[in-house]
């Protein structure tokens, strides 16, 4: 996430009302100079619920950096997990001007499918694979 400094202390409150207590933590890396902010999620993924946590989550820091000046990339790796929320972030303009890029560039749909522009109806999980936690 890139959120602007003014806005990191309300982007950071938010951050912790959606995953404090809920049997997931988030640990929060940051460059408070530029406001880039990596919050790498860390929960039981052996939880059968485990997927829906973390929807959530994402659903939820969607919301926090729709504020003006804030975007959901910071750096590089992130256009899978994101690509589904650029809408919502960017408008339906933007969102529908990246899809015709994409399309005019790679019309055969090779280079990278949902990466950056969505797949048509693709999941933000798409591609995520639970790692071993000891979250309990």
């Amino acid at each position: 996430m890139r959120v602007p400094p003014a806005s990191l202390t309300s982007y950071l409150r938010g951050l912790e009302s959606t995953v404090g207590g809920r049997g997931t933590e988030v640990v929060v890396l940051r460059h408070v100079g530029d406001g880039n902010v990596h919050g790498n999620s860390r929960g039981n993924t052996r939880r059968p619920d485990w997927t829906g946590r973390v929807r959530r989550i994402l659903d939820r820091t969607v919301e926090l950096v729709t504020d003006p000046g804030s975007t959901l990339s910071g750096e590089r790796g992130d256009g899978r997990i994101w690509a589904p929320f650029h809408g919502r972030v960017f408008g339906d303009t933007v969102a529908r001007a990246c899809r015709t890029v994409k399309a005019m560039l790679d019309p055969e749909g090779v280079s990278k499918p949902g990466v950056i522009v969505p797949l048509e109806g693709q999941d933000p999980r798409f591609g995520l694979t639970a790692h071993q936690s000891t979250a309990r």
